[in-house]
């Protein structure tokens, strides 16, 4: 058992290093306008912090993930984190505020090391602000499609803060989390995102060089009854698919203004 921790500093390093700049995560202006009243932990910040507490596994790859972020994290609070390690593998990781559960994830690995990747990514021009996507807009086969590198200085400052080098993640499937946390947190649904659930599949596609990742992502379903958004999507390396994501999140409403003629 051990605990975990997260600053206003922890955030703005993994939203530089994602690219993911939700304001629900780095604004406090604007997260005081929602129902949370203050900055959220970023879901794949919270699998991260998760990950770098899995014993060593030089000899064992990452080959699957899936993780429920089942409440939001907030700043400065000491969470209590669970690590049940039945093989080597395989894993998973429960976060408690107390006895509440926040999150849990499950780690699956295969005998074996990844490709040797660099961790030095290309600059790429990504969205610089969130979709502002309600629910009535996000239909069936909405569908986005860009490139994606995380921020290299910034990155290598997440991985060493969460110590995950040797824990069976290679550099580029660390680069994945985050793709999945900008792809719902800029796009789909994006500036009204809460992600629920994530599950990461990783293939066997070897980086190609310096170039950057290639990415689509499309909608599937939302569950009108609880406004819940259901994408699927593929990061690339070269022609060959590098991982395959399915992604939840929930289409937040815009919180009720005060009105003075109401109030009358």
């Amino acid at each position: 058992m051990s605990t975990v921790r997260f600053t206003k500093q922890d955030l703005d390093c993994f939203s530089a290093a994602s690219r993911d700049r939700n304001p629900l995560h780095i604004s406090e202006a604007y997260a005081r306008t929602t129902p949370y009243a203050e900055p959220v932990v970023f879901g794949v910040l919270g699998l991260l912090a998760g990950l770098g507490h899995l014993s060593a596994r030089p000899d064992h790859r990452l080959q699957q993930l899936s993780a429920e972020f089942r409440n939001p994290l907030s700043l400065d609070v000491a969470y209590r984190l669970d690590i049940i390690e039945s093989s080597t593998d395989k894993s998973r990781v429960k976060l408690y505020d107390t006895t509440r559960l926040m999150m849990t994830a499950t780690f699956t690995f295969r005998p074996g090391q990844g490709h040797r990747e660099s961790s030095v990514y290309p600059h790429v021009d990504c969205a610089a602000e969130p979709a502002d996507r309600t629910s009535a807009s996000l239909s069936p086969e909405t569908r986005v499609t860009g490139t994606y590198a995380p921020q290299t200085q910034e990155f290598a400052q997440v991985v060493e803060r969460w110590r995950l080098s040797g824990k069976g993640a290679t550099s580029h499937q660390i680069a994945a989390m985050m793709w999945a946390s900008f792809v719902v947190g800029m796009h789909l649904p994006g500036k009204r995102a809460v992600f629920w659930r994530l599950t990461l599949d990783f293939h066997d596609a070897a980086a190609q060089g310096d170039a950057p990742f290639s990415y689509e992502a499309v909608v599937e379903d939302l569950d009108e009854r609880f406004d819940l958004l259901r994408s699927a999507g593929t990061l690339s390396a070269g022609s060959l698919p590098y991982a395959t994501a399915k992604m939840w999140a929930f289409v937040r409403q815009d919180s009720p203004r005060p009105s003075l003629r109401r109030l009358t």
